[in-house]
């Protein structure tokens, strides 16, 4: 299926799943200081959700982008956590 065919509901459910999952990650682990452990739940957890909405139709490698920008956003939101 090419991107242009892509219904819209399987490019932003799964980013907004993504955000979520990496920001509850870090509020699990936000007084410890410690990057490492929210980001071995993230991880799985993100590759899971890119694989589920691969079998919905959305393009891998766009799952895979959005896997590495919930990344950044956990990199980010960790950030906040710690210097609080």
């Amino acid at each position: 299926m090419f991107l242009v065919e892509t219904p819209t509901w399987v490019i932003l459910f799964p980013f907004v799943l993504i955000c979520v999952a990496a920001y509850f990650f870090v509020w699990i682990y936000r007084d410890t200081n410690d990057f490492k452990k929210s980001f071995k739940l993230y991880l799985p957890t993100g590759t899971i959700i890119a694989l589920v909405f691969w079998f919905a139709g959305l393009p891998l490698v766009l799952g895979v982008f959005m896997v590495f920008a919930g990344f950044v956003i956990l990199i980010f939101i960790s950030n906040r956590f710690f210097y609080k």
